[in-house]
């Protein structure tokens, strides 16, 4: 059986659930982007959540003559 060759892809996932006090969703959810754009909520290995693989047939790369 002659082998093909593929491009695998693997995903992991990071969550973190965050307690914030505001008038409402959308300005607490505004304030928590705000405050992970800024680097002040950094996720990390202890805040893996899932991973996925993926996998698809692609073409082979030939070698190009130099």
């Amino acid at each position: 059986m002659e082998e093909k060759e593929y491009e695998v892809t693997i995903r992991e996932i990071l969550q973190r659930k965050v307690r914030q006090r505001a008038a409402s969703e959308e300005e607490a959810q505004d304030m928590v982007k705000a405050r992970y754009r800024a680097g002040e909520i950094i996720l990390e290995a202890d805040d893996f959540f899932d991973h996925e693989f993926r996998c698809r047939e692609v073409q082979p790369m030939r070698e190009q003559n130099r």
